[in-house]
């Protein structure tokens, strides 16, 4: 499938009939007109919302939220803030974890 490798233009419509490839454990499906967004597919059929970012050269990814959970747009709202906080030098999987406690 094409669109996992190129990117397309995430829409409710698109993302009803996107589905998993065989042979893989997950599927992504990268939205061409916002930069780090995208969409995840398992095996299980399962579709989640994720932003995916370099941070330290490293590939970053963050849910945002099951698709059926969220809509497409609120997806892609939360996605804009969040790849805005990275691009401003955030880490916001680092703001996800728990901080250690250091006695």
């Amino acid at each position: 499938m094409a669109e996992a490798e190129k990117g397309i233009k995430l829409t409710k419509t698109i993302v009803d009939k996107l589905e998993h490839i065989p042979g893989k454990t997950q599927t992504f499906y990268r939205d061409n007109d916002l930069k780090g967004f995208a969409l995840r597919v398992t095996s299980g059929g399962v579709k989640s919302f994720i932003i995916e970012t370099r941070i330290n050269g490293k590939v970053k990814r963050v849910t945002l939220g099951k698709y059926g959970n969220l809509t497409v747009e609120e997806a892609r709202k939360q996605a804009k803030s969040l790849l805005g906080s990275v691009a401003r030098g955030d880490d916001p999987i680092a703001e996800k974890k728990p901080k250690k406690f250091m006695p």
